[in-house]
Parts: structure tokens; sequence; C-alpha cells
């Protein structure tokens, strides 16, 4: 029974011409885009993959700042320094400002991360210091 299908197939595809074949080729060219096409405009979760993006911007070091665009909102800007090491991962400490900022402002928010990640590198070492020399329980 199983041959008898097999073969049933196999006569099908013999007997196909060049025109059909190009027919059949056409039609799968359309459905594809056209799949995506229709998932794109009623599935918000898809279009939304689609519509979203960030770029790093490259001129803020030692500050990284991501400029972020969201489907349907504004572009925000966020900016992350790197103020430590836990085994290959790095601790990042951000600020995300409410909406799109100038130069000026990013290089302030760079600033204010500089200093705050100072601040906490300062306070765990002294941190560390208090243990090595406290005295054993």
């Amino acid at each position: 029974m199983e041959e008898g299908k097999v073969e049933k197939a196999f006569n099908v595809v013999r007997s196909l011409n060049l025109t059909n074949i190009l027919i059949i080729a056409l039609l799968i060219i359309l459905a594809i885009p056209s799949y995506f096409a229709y998932r794109f405009m009623s599935d918000v979760s898809f279009r939304r993959e689609f519509m979203t993006s960030a770029i790093i911007l490259e001129q803020h070091v030692p500050c990284l700042v991501l400029e972020g665009t969201r489907y349907g909102s504004q572009t925000r800007h966020s900016v992350f320094i790197v103020y430590g090491l836990d085994g290959r991962n790095e601790k990042l400490l951000g600020l995300r400002a409410p909406d799109t900022v100038n130069d000026a402002d990013l290089t302030t928010m760079c600033q204010r991360l500089r200093t705050l990640s100072e601040e906490i590198v300062e306070f765990r070492r002294k941190e560390t210091e208090e243990k090595s020399n406290a005295p054993p329980r």
C-alpha cells in the first residue's frame, strides 16, 4: 500500500512540465513574503520584533551609550559604565533618560556614573578592608 502512494507521487512529479514547475515556484516565491506581510500586519509582537532597534554610540568613552527605539515610542538613551568584574561578567551601573537627550546631557550622565562607580568601588574596598582587619570570632 505504501509503495502505491510513492509510485503515484512519483508519477505526478514526472507528469509536470516546465510551465507547471515555474507556476509552482512562482506561488512559493509569492507565498513566503505574503505570509510575513500578513504576520506583520496582524501580530503586534511580531511587528514589535522588527520595529525595535538599538545602537551603541561610541563617542562617550568610558561610558556605553545605548540609543534605543521601541515600536510605538520615542527614542531613549541609556548610559552604562563598567564598575567591576564578577568572573567573566561585567558589573554595570546605568542611567536611562525618559526621552532623547543631547550630547551635553549624555556627557553629564557619564560623569555622574563615573563618580557613582568610583564611590561604589571605594565603598567595597573599605568594606573588604574592615572584614580583613576584624578580629576572628
